[in-house]
Parts: structure tokens; C-alpha cells; sequence
């Protein structure tokens, strides 16, 4: 049974200001490092046979955090990255819906329609797929942490319990939130979710 533990970055000063990161590489802030460094304990316990990350560095610090009570080779993987959210990225939701507010609507109820320059949410679906075949064959019976971004993860999500991309939006992830999918001779079982209970006040 292969095991997948998925891990939202920590904390940016893009989170606290409500932009939208997509494939910027927006650095943890020091609230971040902190959250990063509460998850790390939290799993220091749990055995992993590897570890993935999404290359850019408010993942990948993350990750190092976490790997510094493992000790395992870390992969940089650029299917983790967040979704490319093109012309939107570094824009709050209401500087968006400024810009376009016809557009920005049809954008968020229709999972084929891009960001301008951006990607769709099957294109996100396609790249985690392509990801989950090769952890699915590469570690059969394995234990992975995957520490990526809100996109990712909920992209992850509706593709192991079958749901269509336009439910896409359906999953809320916290900085650090850890969730946890199983895969048995029945399918995927999500065990975990949007788990916080590591941070502190």
C-alpha cells in the first residue's frame, strides 16, 4: 500500500496579503520558518522512503526543515509547482476582479479557461497525474512526503478520489496543513486533511 503524505508550504508575506503566488518564488517569511519548523517535529516521528518537492523555495525550504530529521536524498520536482497563474500573479482577488470582473468570474467557474498566460486546472490535474504514475511505480509500498502548494495538493486530491476539476476549489489547505491519502485494492483513502493541529499561537 503506498502511502502519500502531502505537505502545504509554510507561510509568505503573499499569504498574509492575500496575492496570489501561482509560480512566483515567493519566500517563507518568519512566520513561515516557524510553521515549518513545527511541522518538522511533528513528523520527525514518521518514517518516509522519500521526499519530493515542488522546486520553488517556499516548498523546498519547507521541505528541508522537514528532512533534516530524515536525512533522505530531497528531489526537486517541478510538476509540484503551484498552478501558473500568468498576468494574475501578485494580485490580490479583488485587484482580479478589477481588471476583468466578466472574465475573472468565467476564470473561476470554468476549470478550461486560463489566467491569461496562465495554465488551466486540468493542466495542474495532467502534471499530478503524470506525478502519481511515476510515485505509484517507483514506490510501491512506500511511504512519500510531498511538500507542495495549495494547487498542487488540491489538484492531488480530486484526482485520487475521483473528482472532477471543477470541484477544484472545494478543498481549503492551511500553510503546513498536513493530509494524508492511502492507496489500497479499493482505491484511495483520504486519513488525513488540512491537518494543523502542529501549530501554535
Amino acid at each position: 500500500m503506498t502511502t502519500l503524505i502531502l505537505v502545504r508550504h509554510g507561510e509568505t508575506v503573499w499569504n498574509v496579503e492575500g496575492r496570489y503566488q501561482g509560480q512566483t518564488d515567493v519566500p517563507l517569511n518568519e512566520v513561515g520558518k516557524a510553521q515549518a519548523q513545527q511541522v518538522a517535529i511533528t513528523l520527525k516521528q514518521m518514517t518516509f522512503d522519500a521526499i519530493y518537492s515542488s522546486d520553488l523555495q517556499r516548498a523546498y525550504h519547507t521541505a528541508e526543515a522537514i528532512n533534516r530529521y530524515h536525512n533522505l536524498p530531497l528531489h526537486s520536482e517541478k510538476r509540484l509547482r503551484e498552478i501558473n497563474a500568468g498576468d494574475f500573479e501578485g494580485l490580490t482577488r479583488e485587484e482580479q476582479k478589477a481588471r476583468d470582473p466578466e472574465f475573472y468570474a468565467r476564470w473561476r467557474n470554468d476549470p478550461n479557461i486560463p489566467p491569461p498566460n496562465g495554465e488551466t486546472q486540468q493542466s495542474i490535474t495532467d502534471r499530478m497525474q503524470s506525478l502519481l504514475n511515476d510515485l505509484q511505480r517507483q514506490h510501491p509500498q512506500q511511504t512519500v512526503l510531498l511538500v507542495g502548494h495549495g494547487g498542487t495538493i488540491r489538484a492531488m486530491l480530486c484526482l485520487c478520489i475521483g473528482l472532477t476539476t471543477d470541484k477544484y476549489w472545494h478543498f481549503w489547505l492551511k500553510n503546513t496543513s498536513i493530509s494524508e491519502i492511502q492507496f489500497t485494492e479499493r482505491g484511495a483513502i483520504i486519513h488525513r486533511l488540512n491537518d494543523v493541529g502542529h501549530l501554535q499561537d
